[in-house]
Order: C-alpha cells, then structure tokens, then sequence
C-alpha cells in the first residue's frame, strides 16, 4: 500500500480522472433536461474535465499551448455562465418575482 502511494501520478491518472468528471457532467446534461441552471452546471462540470485533460497533456509534453487554451475556455464558459444568470435574473424580474417559494406557480 506504501508503494503505491510513492509513485509519482503518470498522465493515464489524470486521463481516467478527467474522463470520469467529463463523463458525470455528461450524464447531468442528459438526467436534468428541465432544469435550465443544472444545465449550465453540468456544461461547467464537462469544462472541467475537458481543462484537466488539456492541461495534463500540457503538462507531460512541456507545452504551454495546452494551458493557454484551458485559459480561453474558463474565460468564455465564466462569459456563459454570467449570460445565463443574466436571462434568469431578467425573467425573474418580468414576473416580478421576490421569493424563490414563487416559482412554483410558473410551471402550472
């Protein structure tokens, strides 16, 4: 058990890590169809796993291109996310909405 913990992670670890959180983000998307805010979650999650893979292949190649790149994409997914805040702030406000107990009566 010793050994196992004093060898250094290879690229094949974060590979398998990266797959599996691009995989459950996946999975989200599918699951939560209805719910426009578990949505952008979930494309977060899937963004997370994509950067992990683009940085651990950055990393092993001693390229930087790959860390640029994951740069670009949290600056374009914070862009999304504060867009997609945005249209449920302006619906909220449409409705006239103050308490979130009052969403409820929207999906009559």
């Amino acid at each position: 058990m010793i050994e196992f913990l004093m060898n250094p992670l290879t690229i094949n670890h974060y590979l398998i890590f990266s797959c599996i959180i691009f995989a459950l983000g996946l999975i989200g998307v599918i699951l939560n169809r209805d719910d426009f805010i578990k949505i952008l979650m979930c494309i977060e999650i899937v963004l997370i796993g994509i950067n992990m893979n683009f940085i651990s292949f950055s990393y092993y190649s001693n390229d930087v291109v790959g860390q640029i790149f994951s740069l670009l994409i949290i600056m374009v997914s914070s862009c999304k996310l504060i867009i997609g805040l945005a249209i449920v702030f302006f619906f909220l406000k449409q409705n006239e909405i103050q308490n979130s107990s009052e969403t409820e009566t929207l999906k009559d």
